[in-house]
C-alpha cells in the first residue's frame, strides 16, 4: 500500500521552483507514494503533473508573501485563502493524503491545511525571505515569518545554503540543492533557436533566461546593450522567458524602439526546449540578485555554455570565479564589456572553464541525488518523533 502525498504550489507555471517539482513528482518511488497536487489554477504544471499519472485539483489561491512593493496585499490575500485551505484540506481527507508538502513559501495554505487536519507538513523553500536581497517578504518581518514557518513544518526544506540563512538555528532545516536529468542539446533545434534569434554564424549571442520582471534584471542588461554594440559590432541579446510583469515588458520594449535596437534584441518568449536554447548561446548573463539557487546557470554549464552572472544569493554556492565560470560585481557596461571581450578573446581558457562547469554540475546536481534525499526527509516526517 501507498502512501498519498499532497504537493501544493504557489503557481500553474513552469518556472524552476514549478520545474523542480515536477521532476521531483515524476521521479517519487511509486512502490511507497502516492502524488497529488494543488494548484491555485489551471496551466503547464498541470499538464506535466497529469502527464505523469499525478492527480490534480485546482485550489484558488493568492500568494501569502509578496514582493516588498505589494506587502500591503497579505491580509486580503489571507481573506481569500481560507476557501483554497479548506479545499487542500477536504481533499487530503479524500484522498487519504497522509503528509503535505508546499512547494514555496509564497503561499501558506498548504501549511494552514496540515495544521487544520493535524497532518506533517514540509516546506520546501526556493525564495530567499530575509536580508537585503529578500525576494519575498511578509507584514510581520523576517523573523516572525521563519519561526511561524518552522513551527508548522516538521521539516524545512531549503535549495541552498543562502535560502537557509533565514533559518539559521533551527533544528528541522535540511539543505539540498536542485537536482536535475541533464539531457543533450538537440543541435537541429538550437540551430533554428539561433536563426529566428536573427543570430547568424558570425554573430556573437548573449542571452538572459528568466520571467520579464526587476527582479531578474532583464533591464540592466538591456541598457548596456548599446555600448556592448560600439565594442561589439557583431554582438545580439535575447531575452527568454515569457510571463512576469507586463510594465516591465513593455518598459523593455520602448526601450527597445526609443534606441533602435530592434536588429539587436530579441524577446524570444518561453523555450520549450531550454536545453537548445540555452546551448544555442555563446554566453549566458545572470543579471538577477534573487536568485536563491540558480537553476539556469547549473542548466548552462552542463552544456557547455560559459555564464557570467553577479555574485549574490545562490549563484556564489554554484559558480567559482575563473573555475566554472565568471562572477561579476554588476551589470555595469564597463563590466559587461570586459567580460564579454574575455569569452569572445580567451577562447581556450573558457573552454577548459566550462569543461570544469560540466563536470561538475552533472555529479553535483544530479537529480537522483534529489529525489532521494528529498524522498528521506518525508519518510522522518512520516515516522514521527
Amino acid at each position: 500500500m501507498t502512501t498519498g502525498l499532497l504537493f501544493v504550489s504557489h503557481s500553474a507555471e513552469l518556472n524552476g521552483a514549478e520545474r523542480m517539482l515536477l521532476s521531483l513528482i515524476q521521479n517519487l518511488d511509486r512502490r511507497r507514494f502516492t502524488p497529488h497536487l494543488a494548484l491555485p489554477e489551471d496551466g503547464p504544471l498541470r499538464d506535466g503533473a497529469e502527464a505523469v499519472g499525478c492527480a490534480v485539483i485546482t485550489a484558488p489561491m493568492k500568494w501569502s508573501l509578496t514582493v516588498p512593493g505589494d506587502a500591503w496585499k497579505q491580509p486580503l490575500s489571507a481573506l481569500w485563502n481560507r476557501a483554497a485551505v479548506r479545499r487542500i484540506a477536504e481533499y487530503a481527507v479524500d484522498r487519504d493524503c497522509r503528509l503535505i508538502y508546499s512547494n514555496s513559501a509564497a503561499t501558506f495554505c498548504g501549511a494552514l491545511a496540515a495544521q487544520r487536519l493535524s497532518l506533517p507538513h514540509v516546506w520546501a523553500v526556493h525564495e530567499i525571505i530575509s536580508g537585503p536581497d529578500a525576494h519575498l517578504v511578509s507584514l510581520r518581518g523576517a523573523a516572525r515569518l521563519t519561526e511561524w514557518m518552522g513551527e508548522r513544518s516538521c521539516a524545512v526544506i531549503a535549495n541552498s545554503e543562502t535560502t537557509a540563512r533565514s533559518f539559521a538555528g533551527r533544528p528541522n532545516i535540511h539543505i539540498i540543492p536542485n537536482g536535475f536529468e541533464f539531457s543533450e542539446p538537440d543541435q537541429g533545434a538550437a540551430a533554428v533557436f539561433r536563426k529566428n534569434a536573427g543570430a547568424e554564424p558570425e554573430d556573437f549571442l548573449l542571452g538572459v533566461v528568466g520571467k520579464l520582471y526587476a527582479g531578474k534584471g532583464q533591464m540592466e542588461i538591456v541598457r548596456a546593450l548599446p555600448f556592448l554594440v560600439e565594442v561589439f559590432p557583431r554582438i545580439k541579446l535575447v531575452l527568454i522567458g515569457g510571463g512576469g510583469d507586463a510594465r516591465y515588458e513593455r518598459r523593455i520594449r520602448r526601450f527597445r524602439r526609443e534606441n533602435r535596437l530592434e536588429d539587436r534584441l530579441v524577446l524570444s518568449g518561453y523555450a520549450e526546449d531550454l536545453t537548445s536554447a540555452l546551448h544555442a548561446l555563446d554566453c549566458l548573463v545572470i543579471p538577477s540578485t534573487v536568485e536563491s539557487f540558480g537553476r539556469v546557470a547549473v542548466e548552462a554549464m552542463a552544456v557547455h555554455i560559459p555564464v557570467l552572472a553577479v555574485a549574490r544569493g545562490g549563484l556564489k554556492e554554484i559558480i567559482e570565479q575563473g573555475r566554472t565560470g565568471f562572477l561579476l560585481d554588476d551589470v555595469e557596461p564597463g563590466t559587461l564589456v570586459k567580460a564579454v571581450r574575455l569569452v569572445k578573446e580567451e577562447t581556450d581558457f573558457v573552454r577548459r572553464v566550462t569543461d570544469a562547469a560540466s563536470l561538475l554540475v552533472r555529479e553535483r546536481f544530479s537529480l537522483e541525488r534529489h529525489v532521494s534525499s528529498v524522498e528521506k526527509v518525508i519518510t522522518t516526517c512520516l515516522e514521527g518523533p
